[in-house]
């Protein structure tokens, strides 16, 4: 039974929901997100502010050391059997139906309050696949993941890049242009103003969808692998298509109610 109430409260503090959303989708993404660990305590006032105002957030130590051994062997194996070749890199796609060995992407309590901020409280999993930048590859042009919305702060999609090796300059670390979210004043003098993300592996960054980045040149001897994890609206069309459609039976009985609700499978 929906339970539809005339207020909905926030999500924590400093959080505020968009306008579209009716109080019984608001209840449910509400309990939904409760249910996978979202307190009012999961981002701070800081963390909030920095989102907001350079457009990004990095969380250290998200994975632990034997998950992430357990996360970057199994993107070795499906990169080796079904990987395909963009823009260089080595690139898989649609990971929730290969393995739920990788759903802390959609389940981490604290990217959630991450995203759940950015789109004001409007979400599901757009997409999430792996990525390994070999030496002498990895360059991107600048780029958004979302064209501009019709003005600052009706943003659209959220995306996380989970580090499953240390980024560095050397070895090709993704660049982001800070603030430039905001509009064209944002991205004035992109290049000169550019941050390259350094940080080591198992921490999470995530960044608004409207934010300029793009990777860099892996000059180092070694791959640089990572994983993507995106969220849009959740009326925007799946990446990978509905997965509603696609998602095993095996899949779906794993799965929790709340995390059925973040994949919109039921």
């Amino acid at each position: 039974m929906h339970v539809t109430i005339r207020s909905s409260p926030p999500l924590f503090q400093g959080f505020a929901w968009r306008a579209e959303l009716n109080d019984t989708a608001r209840v449910r993404i509400a309990s939904t997100l409760a249910a996978l660990g979202v307190t009012n305590k999961s981002l701070s006032a800081e963390e909030r502010e920095g989102l907001e105002r350079n457009g990004y957030l990095v969380l250290h130590g998200v994975l632990k050391k034997e998950h992430l051994r357990q996360l970057a062997g199994r993107l070795d194996e499906l990169l080796e059997s079904l990987g395909k070749v963009r823009e260089g890199a080595r690139c898989i796609d649609d990971l929730v139906n290969r393995d739920l060995v990788f759903r802390p992407c959609w389940t981490y309590p604290r990217v959630l309050a991450a995203v759940a901020y950015v789109l004001y409280g409007d979400l599901r999993l757009y997409s999430l696949h792996g990525r390994s930048a070999p030496p002498g590859e990895g360059y991107q042009a600048l780029h958004q993941d979302y064209s501009s919305p019709e003005r600052p702060g009706d943003w659209r999609l959220c995306n996380s890049i989970w580090l499953l090796d240390d980024f560095t300059e050397e070895n090709g670390a993704t660049r982001f242009v800070p603030a430039s979210h905001l509009g064209e004043a944002g991205a004035t003098n992109a290049d000169s103003r550019e941050m390259v993300l350094r940080a080591p592996a198992g921490s999470v960054c995530i960044f608004n969808g409207h934010l300029l980045h793009g990777g860099t040149k892996n000059r180092s001897r070694a791959p640089r692998r990572a994983l993507h994890a995106a969220f849009a609206h959740r009326n925007i069309a799946q990446q990978d298509g509905c997965l509603r459609e696609t998602l095993s039976g095996d899949a779906l009985r794993n799965l929790s109610s709340a995390e059925r609700y973040i994949l919109d499978v039921g």
